[in-house]
């Protein structure tokens, strides 16, 4: 009779209760939320990152036209980007990035701070946040350079009229 007892319990402990499935449901839909939602921070993350380092590029190319003389070295307020520094994606997507150039005075003479600020301006993003880059180099200030160069030209021009006579 012992035995028929033993079976019986072992029969009804078998399956798991309504109440343990259900627990096992919630915990599991929780943790698919969680990763949902993790999943959706990192891909904000790898976006923001990626224009991130699109604003770097263009701030540096923007800065080699600029020292090349491509770009004029003066103040510039929301000029559009060149189009050979955007991608095709870019200019077909009517992503609107614009950058800001300014000259600063430095602590050393004949030297000037040229910052380069480029920042995305689409129509969906005018809050805080739409990329933006600041990129920062010292160059020979432009009116030193100028000098420089009549300097060197009214030389060449003594020396070119002393030597014909």
């Amino acid at each position: 009779m012992r035995s028929s007892g033993l079976c019986r319990r072992k029969r009804a402990r078998a399956g798991f209760s309504l109440l343990e499935v259900l627990l096992s449901l919630a915990i599991l839909v929780g943790a698919i939320a969680v990763l949902g939602e993790l999943m959706s921070m990192g891909m904000n993350n790898a976006e923001e990152a990626h224009e991130r380092s699109r604003a770097v590029v263009m701030a540096e190319g923007i800065m080699d036209q600029v020292l090349s003389g491509l770009i004029a070295a003066q103040a510039t307020n929301q000029a559009d980007v060149p189009t050979e520094l955007l991608t095709p994606d870019e200019a077909e997507m009517n992503d609107r990035w614009v950058y800001d150039l300014e000259l600063s005075p430095t602590t050393d003479v004949g030297m000037t701070a040229l910052i380069v600020t480029v920042r995305q301006s689409s129509s969906e993003r005018f809050d805080s946040t739409a990329t933006e880059f600041t990129l920062t180099r010292w160059m020979i200030d432009p009116v030193v350079m100028d000098e420089m160069a009549a300097a060197e030209e009214a030389a060449e021009m003594a020396e070119t009229s002393g030597g014909i006579q």
